[in-house]
């Protein structure tokens, strides 16, 4: 018996000008143009192989074919990025062909030596990215309209080319390809903040509203899907046999339930195909009194009824849009932490550092984190295994066609976002049934992120880690971007109100040694003001900061914690300098002013602090407060 000959390896098997490349430590295996291969996330070689034959169509026929091919394969190589999405490699292929190949092919540069693209090569280029008219495909004629590219995307244009000529000068065998006198310009772009939309916070009460908006709909989603449920693991309930037609399911809703699972074990199909494929009473029961939206919200979700559950977990989780949506079920897991067990998101973010979501779990409240994710997971087990592609992705539902889909699969090789539409349309929706504005995420985002900054005293540290970024343009703009300036100027402002006053009060009212948590513009220590620029008190102007020191008890504007044994102490502090103040005021103000500040505090302020929270502030050592006047 013959021995089965040895398999050649991978090494034997390599070309002379392979080993010529290999033997080269200095290089990696990919910038020969007989090398194209992809070293990095091997499930992201597929794309990489497409858009580099895409590019290889293009160039193919130019004198600077090895320039492009070369740039591209060592750009989408290069181990310090770290690539992690398949529209990274589609976004650089398009953004050279929007950009410089248009540039070429408009002053006839196509048949030009690589060494010819230099400074004065390049200045001319970024002129002609921010002057000259677009390149207009037949269908975007009517939605971009004539004129010079975005600012912004000229900017971008111009990155990937730089990325590419990067990509090249960092390695040795290129050198070659490269003109000698090419210095790319420092900043060629130095407008581009000032031509970018700046994302807006939204306003508290608009906020809270929203939120308000989404507890309201994922309260009466679970509710209504629990009691669905509950019917459908009891006994079988038919139709009411004593009426007729459509009639035997009208006031049966548990009926109407029976039937629909019996008769569609996996997707509830839409009523324009109930009436095709299956025409009958109950057809016809749920298109007269029910609604097909109501009979199979308990079976599987739409983009419009799953929408609020995103929405919620947004806010709770401040993540990026893109993170969330895409979020996987097997980057869920539960993890011990802070004490006790914890639900941990793994999220990722395609062109930044990926970031963990994690929440205490708590398997009382319904709308805890965990408990929406799991009620989310089990909603969608019907038309899980329809999913195909999408299976993993933990948000999904079915469209007006039976189809499912996620909210977004960007991340996915030869996938663009399909389904955003279906969330453009259901945030549409939302904002209509509440009488919301328009809002997108970001916004969303920023505005909680700004209520961690105002938490934790503009800790950089606290505001990295909720938004999940280390870059330098958002360390940046967190120091200098119009979020920080507001901050600075109501820090300013509120310090020049409590300096003028403590001028006009003599020193009386002065914040230094008070606790942090209290608010620093109320007149008196331990006591926070509602508005303490409109006083109601005696003697005080509108627009101006209240300095009625000792009177905050009698003022409608007041507010105690009653929880603190610092303000408990600081009350018990202020009526005993009432008391004192009998023996040195003038006996008229002190029974006009201070008499009923007295009776406030005895009767109403000082019984509304529990037992525990006095036997604290015995422990504790507050400054003095000083005379009244």
């Amino acid at each position: 018996m013959s021995r089965r000959p040895k398999r050649p390896t991978h090494y034997d098997q390599l070309s002379a000008a392979a080993w010529e490349v290999v033997a080269a430590r200095d290089t990696l295996p990919s910038v020969d143009a007989s090398l194209t291969s992809y070293t990095g996330d091997p499930s992201l070689a597929p794309s990489f192989l497409q858009q580099l034959e895409i590019l290889r169509n293009t160039v193919q026929e130019w004198p600077t074919s090895d320039f492009w091919l070369q740039g591209y394969v060592l750009w989408a190589n290069d181990p310090k990025s770290k690539r992690k999405n398949h529209r990274q490699f589609s976004n650089f292929v398009g953004g050279l062909q929007n950009g410089v190949f248009e540039f070429m092919e408009a002053h006839d540069y196509l048949q030009i030596q690589s060494t010819e693209i230099d400074t004065k090569w390049v200045n001319a280029l970024v002129d002609w990215l921010k002057t000259a008219d677009r390149k207009l495909k037949k269908r975007a004629i009517s939605s971009l309209g004539e004129g010079p590219r975005a600012y912004n995307t000229a900017r971008r244009q111009y990155l990937y080319f730089k990325a590419l000529i990067d990509a090249l000068r960092g390695n040795a065998r290129c050198s070659h390809l490269l003109s000698p006198k090419l210095k790319l310009p420092r900043i060629p772009f130095p407008d581009a903040e000032e031509h970018g939309k700046r994302t807006k916070r939204l306003s508290d009460e608009l906020w809270l509203k929203i939120y308000d908006a989404a507890v309201e709909e994922v309260t009466e989603t679970i509710t209504t899907c629990y009691e669905s449920w509950n019917i459908l693991e009891g006994d079988f309930i038919a139709p009411d046999e004593n009426r007729a037609g459509s009639g035997r399911f009208r006031n049966n809703f548990p009926a109407v339930l029976w039937g629909l699972k019996n008769r569609h074990p996996d997707i509830i199909p839409t009523i324009r195909e109930m009436q095709a494929e299956w025409p009958g009473d109950l057809t016809n029961a749920i298109k007269e009194h029910i609604s097909i939206y109501r009979a199979s919200l308990c079976f599987q979700p739409t983009a419009r009824s799953l929408f609020p559950f995103v929405l919620l977990l947004y806010i709770y989780s401040q993540a990026n849009t893109g993170s969330l949506r895409t979020l996987r079920i097997n980057d869920i897991a539960e993890i011990e932490g802070f004490g006790g067990q914890r639900v941990a998101w793994y999220l990722s973010k395609p062109r930044g550092s990926d970031y963990t979501r994690s929440f205490p779990i708590d398997r009382e409240d319904i709308l805890s984190p965990n408990a929406i994710v799991e009620f989310i997971i089990h909603w969608t087990r019907r038309i899980r295994r329809l999913a195909g592609d999408y299976r993993e992705f933990t948000f999904i539902f079915v469209n007006n066609w039976g189809n499912v889909f996620p909210f977004s699969a960007s991340s996915m090789p030869g996938k663009k976002t399909e389904a955003c539409g279906h969330w453009l349309s259901a945030a549409k929706d939302f904002c209509r049934v509440h009488s919301l504005p328009h809002f997108v995420i970001k916004e969303l985002r920023l505005t909680g992120l700004h209520v961690i900054r105002e938490r934790s005293g503009d800790d950089l540290l606290a505001h990295k880690v909720a938004s999940g970024t280390s870059t330098e343009a958002v360390i940046k703009d967190h120091y200098e971007g119009e979020d920080a300036k507001l901050i600075r100027s109501q820090q300013l402002g509120e310090a020049m109100a409590n300096q003028s006053r403590w001028i006009t009060s003599n020193g009386r009212i002065h914040q230094r040694g008070n606790n942090l948590s209290e608010d620093l513009l109320a007149a008196t220590p331990g006591w926070n003001c509602l508005d303490c620029f409109n006083s109601p008190r005696p003697g005080q102007k509108p627009g101006r900061l209240c300095d009625a020191f000792g009177e905050c008890p009698a003022c409608p504007h007041s507010v105690l914690d009653t929880d603190s044994p610092y303000c408990f102490a600081r009350a018990v502090q202020l009526r005993n300098e009432i008391t004192d103040a009998f023996d040195y005021m003038e006996y008229e103000r002190w029974a006009k002013v201070f008499s009923p500040v007295a009776k406030r505090l005895d009767e109403y302020w000082l019984n509304l602090f529990s037992d525990e929270c006095i036997e604290a502030a015995r422990l504790l050592n507050v400054n003095d407060l000083g005379r009244l006047t």
